[in-house]
């Protein structure tokens, strides 16, 4: 399975304001909603991108087998309306409605559905690795498809809602090049069945989708419009002054400025979905050195001081809105001299460089986690990367550690063990960015992913976290909140709380006039 991964980060305000202020305004279409982003997307190709920053505009461009349902987190029909498990649990058959169509009139079959699952193993060897209990799919007809598993796979209804399986239009064939299956192609332009459809992407600037005109049902919107603003003191210059509509992530320190502001409306809820923590390279830092990093974080002083409580204090990886979570987990808590004792402990030559700690930024966070580690005997240095370097250097795993997130987009433990643990994810396309590998838990991961009863699942996942989070991997850090900033032309943006990364953009709704 894939799993999004959130990479926001906690950033200063910079020059962007003053360079926002002098840019020629243009007078804003009021049937187009406009959203602020820290950067663009990585691809525009569903089997590519593994961003939860892609999955508002993949979601507006394509259509799934599934959806999730927001009060239950189980699957819910959207292009598919009925599916069916063998009593084996060994294959699955999904029904599909008639008369759906992509945005070019081509009619949504069964074989698109097969075509685009196989198409994503394909493109992406990752996913391959990972859905190694995929045996096969097939058509049986137009409407109809079964889906066969080496491995029963519970949660597979939920897993099809993800962006990355995506039902793409297979007429991209036409433009596929050296065996690319259109990949190449797909990057920057769209075929899907969505609501909206690609009209235009600017690198660095913007991304502008228009309304598909064979969408069923009406939409609050003519077009949506994603704007590439980096700096957070600009995104706030540009929603005072009616620019933009909406600010997805709003930075600590703004909360209060907006709530104040007499017409942007300040939308608050929890990240259940969500668990940040600090990833670090077990193939480059010794077990020792990273149980010493845990003891050394000022875990409190993150929420309290650099997230101004709009954060809460986690224990684990698994998330809080997912079966298997576990409330009685004891908290890490701050211990500088059993972090000493730690590192005295750790190989000769631990400390003969400082870890290289990799960030987009050196904001509040990296700052105090860097002056935790240096008050025990731990030297950093921050090295700052754009986003494509991000993504190049962990996955050749050039770097020792940095903060990164899991948002977990269905509610089973695998999506988060399973691919951010297994060695299967190890290197390019791969979510095991901390490089972890241990063939006794490997083993227990996989036995627990085939595990149907629902109790014992968990129970098993429980004992596989308790494993990884023993070997500290990564340290987990806290769960923050989703706070979005928005015009008052906006009335509602509900979030899906099992989701929040995608914006639901069709269920919005406009302040009546």
């Amino acid at each position: 399975m894939s799993v999004l991964w959130t990479r926001r980060s906690l950033l200063p305000a910079g020059a962007g304001l003053l360079l926002a202020a002098c840019q020629r305004r243009a007078e804003k279409d009021p049937s187009v909603l406009t959203i602020a982003r820290y950067g663009e997307p990585t691809s525009l190709d569903p089997g590519r991108t593994v961003s939860a920053d892609d999955g508002t505009v993949l979601g507006l461009l394509y259509r799934r087998l599934t959806g999730l349902d927001p009060k239950s987190g189980l699957a819910s029909p959207d292009l598919a309306t009925k599916w069916t498990e063998a009593p084996d649990g060994m294959s699955w058959r999904f029904s599909l409605a008639s008369g759906q169509v992509f945005s070019d009139g081509a009619p949504v079959t069964a074989q698109a559905v097969v075509y685009s699952i196989e198409r994503v193993r394909k493109v992406n060897p990752a996913v391959a690795r990972m859905t190694a209990f995929l045996d096969g799919v097939k058509a049986l007809d137009a409407q109809t498809l079964q889906v066969d598993l080496n491995a029963p796979f519970p949660p597979l209804a939920e897993a099809l809602s993800l962006p990355l399986f995506s039902v793409v239009n297979p007429a991209i064939e036409a433009q596929a090049r050296d065996g690319d299956a259109g990949s190449q192609w797909l990057s920057r332009n769209g075929a899907g069945g969505g609501p909206y459809m690609l009209s235009e992407w600017r690198r660095g600037e913007l991304v502008s989708l228009t309304a598909n005109p064979r969408h069923v049902g009406v939409l609050p919107f003519k077009g949506v419009q994603f704007r590439v603003i980096p700096d957070p003191s600009a995104q706030r210059l540009q929603l005072q002054r009616g620019d933009i509509d909406l600010i997805t992530d709003v930075p600590p320190r703004d909360v209060q400025f907006f709530a104040a502001f007499p017409t942007v409306s300040v939308v608050r809820q929890p990240n259940p979905n969500q668990v940040f923590f600090l990833t670090l390279n077990t193939e480059r830092v010794a077990e020792p050195v990273r149980q010493a990093i845990a003891a050394a974080i000022d875990y409190d002083a993150i929420v309290r001081d650099v997230l101004m409580g709009n954060a809460s204090r986690v224990a684990g990886v698994i998330p809080a809105s997912m079966p298997g979570f576990r409330s009685e987990m004891a908290m890490a808590r701050r211990d500088p001299a059993r972090a000493r004792a730690l590192l005295a402990q750790a190989p000769a030559g631990w400390a003969d460089r400082p870890l290289d700690f990799m960030a987009f930024n050196a904001g509040p966070l990296v700052q105090l986690i860097q002056s935790n580690l240096r008050e025990v005997g731990i030297e950093t240095r921050v090295t700052r990367a754009s986003p494509s370097a991000v993504d190049q250097r962990r996955a050749g795993g050039d770097f020792d550690c940095f903060v990164d997130g899991v948002a977990a987009d269905y509610s089973d433990p695998s999506v988060v063990i399973n691919v951010s643990f297994s060695p299967d994810g190890i290197g390019r396309g791969g979510l095991n960015f901390s490089r972890f590998a241990d063939p006794s838990i490997s083993a227990a991961m996989a036995s627990a992913a085939a595990e149907r009863e629902p109790a014992a699942r968990m129970q098993a996942y429980a004992r596989v976290e308790a494993a990884i989070l023993s070997r500290t991997p990564v340290i987990p850090l806290y769960s923050s909140m989703k706070v979005m900033a928005m015009s008052n032309r906006i009335a509602a943006a509900p979030l899906n709380p099992h989701r929040p990364s995608a914006l639901d953009v069709p269920r919005f709704e406009l302040t009546k006039a």
